[in-house]
């Protein structure tokens, strides 16, 4: 299984390498995303593919800190 992290996962290629993924689970394990600014579907994106690391690259995002470490 090859492990992946996704520059930008919240744009438009980003998300379609995610449905890539999606549809070959047994091939890929996602292990970090990012995205500059949408937050709300970085999350979700880290929720759904059970991703422990996302990082946000816009400075006014710089003291939001989450882990989806179950």
């Amino acid at each position: 299984m090859k492990k992946v992290l996704i520059l930008g996962s919240t744009g438009s290629i980003g998300n379609s390498t995610l449905e890539v993924i999606k549809q070959n689970k047994d091939k890929f394990k996602v292990v970090g995303l990012t995205t500059k600014s949408n937050v709300k579907l970085l999350k979700k994106q880290m929720e759904d593919f059970d991703v422990e690391y996302g990082c946000v690259v816009e400075e006014k995002y710089k003291t939001l800190k989450f882990n989806n470490k179950k």
